[in-house]
């Protein structure tokens, strides 16, 4: 996934919802790098939201909790160049979205994102292809 800058402003593109345990803990790591001209500010690059209901808008104000990794949370942060991170996630509703989010309002900064996984409990793996995503490939190839 590729967030290219069109427009100064916010750039996101959010998952649709899915259900979690309520109180509980996740850890959500993905690959992210980034392009064009280093940031000077500390911009978000990803965001994770907790919602109530399945249904209800994707916004920070409709969110119970509001999570970001901005660009000072990866460490070592270098322009075209793959960086794993992870980050917890404390649930307190019954559903979250997972945002790859492009904060930058400068037009220069393009971000890239892969092998997002989301994971119960506080110990990040590493990343696998989901059961799903094999069991279609092998639904394909028959």
């Amino acid at each position: 996934l590729e967030i290219v800058k069109t427009a100064d402003g916010t750039t996101q593109k959010a998952s649709t919802s899915f259900q979690v345990k309520n109180n509980n803990t996740y850890i959500i790591s993905f690959d992210v790098k980034i392009t064009g001209t280093m940031p000077t500010t500390n911009i978000s690059l990803f965001a994770i939201r907790g919602f109530k209901d399945k249904n209800t808008s994707n916004s920070a104000a409709n969110a119970t909790k509001n999570v970001y990794v901005g660009k000072n949370d990866v460490s070592n942060l270098k322009l075209d160049y793959w960086h794993r991170v992870s980050i917890k996630f404390d649930t307190n509703a019954d559903y979250l979205r997972i945002i790859p989010y492009n904060s930058d309002t400068t037009n220069t900064l393009n971000t890239q994102y892969r092998r997002i996984q989301v994971e119960e409990g506080n110990i990040a793996t590493d990343w696998t292809e989901s059961s799903s995503d094999v069991d279609k490939a092998v639904l394909l190839v028959d």
